[in-house]
């Protein structure tokens, strides 16, 4: 299921910064003292900073909204007053380039159950079909044709090193793990002339240790132990 398509245009500088934007719920469901102008001041600071700062590339670690299916204002304030605020910046062809990342609190039921939990409204806003059109998107895992985002990479060039950034579901009970992280470590030996980014919204729990929720299960230890050989 991998793909061969361009890279975006790189940059030449050595020095470059990959953005990171951590659980924006709060924010766009305007709960626990969280605004949606806090997050659109975030994605405003990255574009005006992008040269500055030469910001070449930005991850979402997921729970993007706080109730998934439930309430679609959420998803429009991420969407149309955030991320896709991205998508146009000048010196940049496909705008700068992002991924999203899918947590619990985008399924519906919010349980970490991959395979029953639903992500249709995270699709409608940031499905494989928005981002085939960008030069740095590769393809989702569930492959051609599917409008599904819930696992998706992506392609970018900066500082003269080539880079492979994999985004996996939220899957806290292991429904899908064996295949998701098969799917990943294709993805390290097609790409291996890249330096990967794995991001997923769990890998460690608040002890800073892998990560389990409501199980033994630990989707950060397990995903390594299926990769760790591609170093």
């Amino acid at each position: 299921q991998a793909s061969n398509k361009k890279d975006p245009a790189s940059t030449s500088v050595a020095d470059f910064t990959i953005a990171v934007i951590p659980d924006t719920q709060y924010y766009v469901s305007s709960q626990n003292g969280g605004t949606p102008a806090m997050f659109t001041s975030q994605i405003d600071w990255i574009k005006a900073n992008q040269v500055a700062e030469n910001i070449v590339y930005v991850a979402s670690v997921g729970d993007i909204t706080d109730h998934g299916n439930d309430v679609d204002a959420e998803w429009t304030q991420a969407a149309t007053n955030g991320y896709y605020k991205l998508e146009s910046q000048a010196g940049f062809t496909n705008g700068i380039p992002y991924g999203t990342c899918v947590g619990n609190h985008d399924q519906t039921p919010n349980t970490g159950h991959p395979l029953t939990c639903s992500t249709a409204d995270y699709n409608a806003k940031f499905g494989a079909n928005r981002f085939r059109p960008r030069a740095y998107y590769g393809e989702n895992y569930a492959g051609t044709g599917s409008n599904s985002n819930d696992c998706h990479y992506d392609l970018f060039t900066a500082g003269g090193i080539n880079f492979i950034v994999i985004y996996t579901e939220y899957d806290s009970h292991g429904d899908d793990g064996a295949n998701m992280n098969t799917w990943v470590y294709n993805l390290l030996g097609t790409y291996n002339n890249r330096k990967a980014i794995i991001v997923s919204h769990m890998m460690n729990d608040n002890s800073n240790v892998w990560g389990t929720t409501g199980s033994t299960y630990a989707q950060g230890e397990v995903l390594w132990n299926r990769i760790k050989s591609r170093e």
